[in-house]
């Protein structure tokens, strides 16, 4: 007569069939199964710990990663600010290069207007001292004219 396992209805587990006076091959039946059970309650334990392993080291791979990508962004963030700070300093620099050369072109528009002004001046007071020349010649030639005839009084 089977006997069925009384202790866990809902359970899998084969139920006992053993004859009725049979209890040494039931005991060793019951030991099969109790070490069976153990061996998979152990693998079961060892799976467990295997992935409690896998995720604590999931966790810290991911944390890893998480501090990587800040220490990553937080660099991007320093060269950003240094290509912004040396590009201001290079439109700086060139702003300041361009008013220079503005203020060194006006200076020197003013130096040729200036000696355009003086050589036109130049120019004009030589025609005067020319006209002039030529007046004093005039005038020294009708004296000398003057000089050689004889007075008539």
């Amino acid at each position: 007569m089977p006997t069925t396992n009384t202790l866990w209805p809902n359970s899998s587990a084969k139920p006992l069939r053993s004859p009725p006076g049979e209890s040494l091959g039931l005991i060793a039946e019951l030991k099969e199964r109790e070490e069976s059970l153990g061996a998979r309650e152990e693998a079961a334990l060892a799976a467990e710990e295997r992935i409690f392993e896998k995720e604590s080291r999931i966790r810290l791979l991911e944390a890893l990663e998480a501090e990587l990508h800040k220490l990553a962004e937080a660099e991007r963030e320093d060269r950003s600010s240094v290509l912004d700070r040396r590009e201001r300093q290079v439109v700086n620099r060139e702003r300041s290069l361009a008013m220079r050369l503005d203020a060194f072109e006006s200076r020197q528009r003013k130096n040729w207007e200036a000696e355009n002004e003086r050589t036109g001046e130049e120019e004009k007071l030589r025609g005067e001292l020319e006209t002039r020349d030529a007046r004093i010649a005039e005038l020294e030639h009708i004296l000398s004219l003057h000089r050689d005839r004889p007075e008539a009084a």
